[in-house]
């Protein structure tokens, strides 16, 4: 099923290479059920906005398991990404 290949992917390959990168500090994942199928949500954790240009990042969107599942038309699609600083009290 595509989800669970997809779930597998995120879980196993894409998350641990971008950890590996000392910016990229954590993730918190939901997967919200909707009419079409599934949505999922990913909040990453950035100790600096670097992380999104580190080669662990360009690297995780390049193996051949991205590469296999991109040449699908439900993956890697339509996304939103925001930017969020922390809070200081």
């Amino acid at each position: 099923r595509r989800r669970d290949e997809f779930l597998a992917w995120y879980r196993f390959e894409h998350l641990p290479i971008l950890l590996e990168h000392r910016a990229w500090s954590g993730c918190r994942f939901v997967e919200q059920r909707v009419e079409e199928g599934c949505q999922f949500f990913a909040m990453h954790q950035l100790r600096d906005r670097a992380a999104l240009d580190s080669t662990q990042r360009k690297v995780s969107r390049a193996t051949p398991w991205f590469l296999r599942l991109a040449e699908q038309s439900w993956f890697d699609g339509a996304f939103t990404r925001n930017l969020y600083a922390r809070l200081r009290q």
